[in-house]
């Protein structure tokens, strides 16, 4: 069985990354993005890269992403530096509701918060 990597945060630096080192070492990658565009074009053309059209503040798309996910990865840049554009109560509500679909997703074994942006 092939295990399952969900990303939140795939289009930035850090998500891209992982994204393209887990479909690289066989994983299946589900990602979340609000623009796929912004994913290079090897990974969306991935055969075992799932992509989801969706933001953080849906609960559905968040559900979506997670379902059958052995691994959770956060990588979303968040609010450092823009706080009128992306709020920390915003942020703080998203991995909020990702952990409590997370308890709700048998499937999910391990969760990486890979986002530094609430240490601000």
């Amino acid at each position: 069985m092939t295990e399952t990597i969900a990303i939140f945060g795939a289009t930035g630096e850090c998500g891209r990354a992982i994204a393209a080192a887990a479909l690289d070492q066989g994983y299946r990658v589900r990602v979340m993005v609000r623009n796929k565009a912004k994913l290079p074009a090897t990974t969306r053309r991935h055969p075992h890269l799932t992509l989801l059209r969706g933001d953080i503040l849906s609960l559905g798309a968040i559900r979506d992403t997670v379902a059958g996910a052995d691994y959770v990865i956060n990588a979303v840049g968040g609010p450092v530096g823009r706080p009128n554009v992306f709020p920390v109560g915003r942020y703080a509500g998203f991995v909020r509701d990702l952990v409590g679909i997370m308890r709700e997703t048998p499937s999910v074994r391990v969760f990486l918060h890979a986002s530094g942006c609430l240490a601000a």
